[in-house]
């Protein structure tokens, strides 16, 4: 399973993050002629918060492979700057995904077109007093989140050792062939250690930084959100929202796999499809975002 997961879906994960950031950043001065794999300039800006999300995301998939594929052990520091990196890019793409809604449908912050909910509202308050008329609803989602917050704090923190032998398969030439693999790793890695150092484990210290200081992150996030719409300044208030719903989402999601199972293999194979099926959406998605051009896959 270690193999499948480290030798199959991680590359797949950061060859699509290094395709997303390539189609990203090209742009095209003769107009839309392939949507999203040449962004016409003018429209570079809209999706600058979106890149920059995918950048994070980028920088914690790199931290992750040099975890792997270079030192060939658990890392405090690198296993940090993953989950640090993984949760700003998680809100940034939030944000930015919003943002292109937002422009092509929802017309909530963007004001070039009437906004959507002007069909269940006589009159768009947001637009003459900053104060839309759905704020009561953003506002229960923003203290609902703050809730969601404390279940979180009962996840366990302690070091979260993997147990190989649980995953020893019916196949006695095919478990030989592993430990020969194995065996021949920690020689060509003398600072592996021994085949219980070079057991993998989640350190403490990415599990109290996932599971203690990054739900208080988005406590506070969605304490700025209610304070912003207090404040009448709905749109930084809807970005802090946003904010705290990408960074929830991704400590939800690690408290499953991790907190839940107790099997950091399983929980390593369950993130890397959570993070591959997540970018396989977003480059299908695009493109739709452009209804004159053709409906391909980013990656076509």
């Amino acid at each position: 399973m270690g193999l499948v997961t480290a030798g199959i879906v991680k590359l797949l994960v950061m060859t699509l993050t290094g395709v997303l950031l390539v189609r990203l950043f090209k742009v095209s001065d003769d107009g839309i002629k392939k949507p999203w794999l040449l962004i016409p300039r003018e429209h570079q800006s809209r999706f600058r918060v979106l890149r920059w999300g995918l950048i994070f995301f980028a920088v914690s998939e790199l931290a992750c492979g040099i975890e792997i594929y270079v030192l060939s052990h658990s890392n405090a520091l690198l296993a940090c700057l993953h989950s640090m990196t993984s949760s700003v890019g998680m809100g940034l793409t939030a944000i930015g995904l919003f943002q292109i809604f937002d422009w092509k449908y929802l017309h909530f912050v963007d004001t070039t077109s009437p906004c959507i909910a002007m069909k269940t509202c006589e009159k768009c308050t947001k637009r003459q007093q900053n104060v839309c008329q759905y704020r009561p609803l953003l506002l229960m989602m923003a203290a609902l989140l703050m809730l969601l917050t404390v279940p979180v704090f009962f996840a366990p923190t302690e070091r979260l050792h993997a147990d190989p032998g649980f995953y020893v398969l019916p196949f006695d030439s095919l478990n030989h062939w592993y430990d020969d693999l194995m065996t021949t790793l920690r020689e060509s890695n003398p600072s592996a250690g021994s085949a219980a150092m070079s057991t993998f484990y989640l350190p403490e210290e990415m599990l109290v930084l996932e599971f203690r200081l990054l739900p208080i992150l988005g406590m506070l996030l969605a304490a700025a959100s209610i304070a912003c719409f207090l404040g009448k300044q709905e749109d930084l208030a809807v970005a802090f929202l946003l904010f705290a719903v990408g960074n929830h989402a991704y400590v939800y999601f690690e408290v499953m796999i991790y907190g839940l199972t107790q099997e950091p293999i399983l929980g390593f194979l369950l993130h890397e499809c959570g993070e591959l099926f997540f970018l396989v959406m977003v480059s299908n998605l695009l493109p739709r975002m452009f209804p004159k051009g053709p409906r391909s896959s980013v990656l076509n």
